[in-house]
């Protein structure tokens, strides 16, 4: 699954918290075990997108289903700017599959460049 994260992030200040939610693919029960964040260039110039990842993951609520340990939550930042990041979350669940969910992040350019 490809989603869009929230609208550009500047590059200068801002890092943020990236949620991936895993919850409506889960089954009655079944929780997330593991979590691995890549990190890649969709557009623009990047030499280092894995240093973007800020944290380790962290497994919490589903925010549409409301099942515990159905979404992983990392932080960003640091981003360079007029990239377009692409954010991907394999997540090992309870009952054996591996689920991925991309997220895509746009890094404005900042006022004045």
């Amino acid at each position: 699954m490809l989603a869009f994260a929230s609208p550009a992030i500047d590059p200068t200040v801002e890092e943020e918290y990236l949620k991936f939610d895993f919850g409506p693919g889960l089954g009655v029960g079944v929780s997330i075990t593991g979590a691995t964040i890549t990190c890649r260039v969709v557009a623009g110039s990047d030499p280092a997108p894995a240093s973007r990842v800020l944290s380790s993951p962290a497994f919490i609520t589903s925010p549409s289903t409301g099942a515990p340990s159905a979404a992983v939550l990392v932080l960003v930042g640091k981003m360079l700017a007029a990239v377009v990041y692409q954010f991907q979350c394999l997540a090992a669940c309870s009952d054996t599959q591996v689920l991925s969910v991309r997220l895509q992040l746009p890094c404005a350019q900042p006022p004045g460049q």
